[in-house]
């Protein structure tokens, strides 16, 4: 076709990068990598829980630990009161929720923490209003995480004037779980007091972080 290949960058001085050096490392090259493939290789760790178990100060703090993008939670900017809410107010918290993740795997870190997730939402929908929420494939692709840790309920219960009793919460503990194990959803259960959820987390973290190169 009187085409002329001209050998451009060879030793590799104005973009030092490669495929292979991406998949070994994929942590140290994010940046070359283009926003429409990053949703593809980001790294998800999804924090879930009851309520007033320390999700957000877990999720805030991690993210602050290994420098991350953060996904807080949607419905916090939707449903006001965990005792008042609609089926309308739980759809809004997916596509939101949805929303914030999508624009968090095109970030400056591979990794993302995310404060509770769809199946969170989920639960809210079949144990306050007993109703099922139609979910899209698109919605459960983008949540899909790679390690979710569930905060167990032996932290201590704080009434902030929005949340449930202690007593439903206990309840809305139980749900949670049911709605994960009837999707299939894996979770490392994570106990003790701040510390040691902390520690536990970001033991179960690095450990992801060393094996995300195999995914690749």
């Amino acid at each position: 076709m009187g085409i002329r290949h001209i050998a451009f960058d060879l030793q590799k001085q104005l973009f030092p990068v490669s495929a292979t050096a991406i998949r070994s490392d994929l942590l140290a090259n994010w940046e070359y990598l283009p926003d429409s493939v990053k949703p593809y290789f980001c790294i998800k760790v999804a924090i879930l829980g009851t309520e007033s178990t320390g999700k957000t100060t877990l999720a805030t703090a991690l993210a602050k630990h290994y420098g991350c993008g953060l996904v807080l939670e949607a419905a916090r900017g939707i449903v006001e009161n965990s005792n008042a809410f609609s089926l309308s107010d739980l759809q809004s918290v997916v596509t939101a929720h949805t929303s914030n993740i999508h624009a968090a795997s095109c970030g400056v870190s591979p990794l993302i923490v995310i404060d509770t997730n769809l199946y969170t939402t989920l639960s809210y929908s079949l144990f306050s209003l007993e109703q099922e929420l139609q979910v899209s494939a698109s919605d459960v692709a983008t949540n899909r995480a790679d390690l979710c840790l569930y905060l167990c309920k032996d932290a201590p219960y704080f009434q902030d004037g929005t949340r449930l009793s202690e007593q439903l919460r206990d309840r809305l503990d139980d749900s949670h779980r049911k709605v994960l194990r009837e999707k299939g959803i894996e979770f490392v259960e994570i106990d003790g007091n701040w510390n040691q959820r902390f520690h536990r987390s970001t033991q179960w973290i690095d450990q992801l972080l060393k094996e995300a190169h195999h995914r690749f």
